[in-house]
């Protein structure tokens, strides 16, 4: 008796919210946080794959050239993709 009295004479008692409008607004900002988290991760990587080049680079040039030309720089190098490394 007292369940139904509180119910009725809540300030909130004739207010009805559907379900489908919250959850589509959640999963709407839970889509975007995602895609906001994947462009931040591309951003890193390519940051990284830009660090990974520079440091090879500056290590090859202290390199005389018969060490160069042993290890086949830049030629091989530049085919490959230098960002395919396991650790990205």
């Amino acid at each position: 008796m007292l369940k139904n009295q509180s119910t009725r004479h809540s300030p909130i008692s004739g207010m009805v919210m559907e379900a489908s409008q919250g959850s589509v607004i959640s999963s709407a900002v839970s889509e975007l946080v995602q895609r906001v988290i994947a462009v931040l991760k591309r951003a890193n990587k390519r940051r990284q794959c830009r660090r990974l080049i520079r440091e090879t680079y500056r290590a090859m040039e202290k390199l005389d050239e018969r060490t160069l030309h042993d290890i086949g720089w830049p030629g091989r190098y530049e085919q490959q993709d230098p960002c395919s490394r396991a650790d990205f």
